[in-house]
């Protein structure tokens, strides 16, 4: 494969792995501030946007690896 080709890949297998963090992240924090409108839970903001960076990083990286292992994206 050559230098052009491969680095049209790494492009599209970065652009789909950010995208399916954004949407994990959306439906997380979704779910994450629909649970804590109960009087059992509270979360600071600072605690909110901690776990919200770290769900969006990790599943960036765990998206970008999968998708590099599987191979070819359409």
């Amino acid at each position: 494969m050559d230098k052009k080709a491969q680095d049209e890949r790494l492009r599209k297998i970065g652009t789909f792995a950010t995208t399916y963090s954004w949407y994990i992240t959306l439906v997380f924090v979704s779910f994450l501030v629909l649970n804590i409108t109960g009087p059992r839970i509270y979360i600071t903001p600072f605690e909110l946007m901690g776990v919200t960076i770290f769900v969006m990083t990790s599943t960036m990286l765990i998206a970008n690896t999968i998708l590099s292992h599987k191979g070819d994206i359409d």
